[in-house]
């Protein structure tokens, strides 16, 4: 679980309770609407990457389920056979340099003397078995199953929460005598409901949300899978 230090006796917000209009509230955020703005670095690095034709294939073939079976998909079909094998292949693991993608994952901090705490769908964080700091987060949705969850409300407070745990100091231990700290990196996510996929910039209290990214268009699959790589070399990059 990433978290901080926090009381248990104080009041208790979930990820999945907050919307696209009280997570602006709750944490003072302020939305962009230029392309050009938070994204520009994420959409220049994926327009430099090359997709073999071998990945193509792959996608090709996970396209077709998609355009077959998507619209009868819950979310966890839709996370396994469609969103998983996606970023399998994207291979967002190195065991050198202490990095690697966690499904499933508890996420918790205290903001404003409350605490704030969700479970994750997929998160790219530094660390080899569990867990540590967080880069890159992905939720899946699909269009009939929210249960009354905001996609957006959802990953905004959940990068909130990543950059709160990202700047609390963390001390030496005996299983962690030299903690890496980074406090100052760009914090990324990406939610996915059904074939539509949007990427998302938190930098500081500004966010950034693109345009829906449509996996059953080719090109478009292609250009997801080109985010999803730069993404991975940007991670290689802070670390």
């Amino acid at each position: 679980m990433l978290s901080t230090n926090h009381q248990r006796n104080i009041p208790t917000v979930l990820l999945s309770d907050f919307t696209h209009e009280n997570v602006n509230e709750a944490f003072g955020l302020h939305q962009e609407f230029k392309k050009s703005g938070l994204l520009e670095k994420w959409i220049k690095r994926a327009r430099t990457i090359e997709i073999l034709i071998e990945e193509k294939a792959k996608l090709t073939k996970l396209q077709d389920k998609l355009l077959i079976y998507g619209k009868a998909w819950n979310v966890q079909e839709l996370k396994e056979r469609f969103i998983a094998p996606i970023t399998e292949m994207v291979d967002f693991y190195d065991f050198q340099l202490k990095y690697g993608a966690f499904s499933d994952r508890t996420v918790e901090a205290t903001i404003h003397n409350t605490r704030v705490i969700g479970k994750v769908d997929w998160i790219v964080a530094s660390g080899q078995y569990q867990p540590k700091q967080p880069f890159l987060f992905l939720n899946s949705h699909t269009h009939d199953s929210n249960k009354g969850v905001d996609p957006v409300g959802q990953i905004l407070s959940t990068l909130y929460v990543a950059k709160v745990l990202n700047q609390t100091p963390v001390k030496p231990s005996l299983f962690n005598p030299n903690p890496r700290i980074f406090n100052s990196i760009p914090l990324y996510g990406v939610y996915v409901i059904g074939s539509l996929w949007y990427f998302v910039r938190l930098d500081d209290d500004q966010y950034y949300i693109s345009p829906a990214y449509d996996a059953t268009y080719t090109e478009e699959l292609h250009n997801i899978f080109r985010m999803l790589k730069a993404q991975k070399s940007m991670v290689e990059d802070i670390i």
